[in-house]
C-alpha cells in the first residue's frame, strides 16, 4: 500500500509517497515509470540517499478510459 506524504523540500512538483513503510521522491516520469527516485530520509524527510529507483505506479480501471492509482512498484 502507498501514501501520499508531501512533496519534496526544493521542488514542490516532486511527490513524496510512502510505499509500504519507506518514503519515496517520484522524480522524472517518462510516460510509464518515475526514473531517478530516491528514498527521503532524515529530519523532515529533507535528505536523499545516493541510491536511485525506479517506480511504476499500477492502475485500476474506475470507469471507461478513467484510472486510479491503487499501488507503485519498486525496480530495483
Amino acid at each position: 500500500m502507498f501514501k501520499i506524504v508531501g512533496e519534496w523540500w526544493n521542488d514542490k512538483n516532486i511527490e513524496l509517497v510512502d510505499i509500504d513503510g519507506v518514503v519515496y521522491a517520484l522524480n522524472n516520469w517518462n510516460g510509464e515509470t518515475y526514473n531517478n527516485c530516491w528514498i527521503c530520509t532524515g529530519d523532515n524527510l529533507m535528505d536523499a540517499s545516493d541510491d536511485e529507483y525506479i517506480i511504476k505506479p499500477i492502475y485500476k480501471e474506475v470507469d471507461e478510459d478513467e484510472f486510479e492509482i491503487i499501488d507503485y512498484i519498486v525496480i530495483d
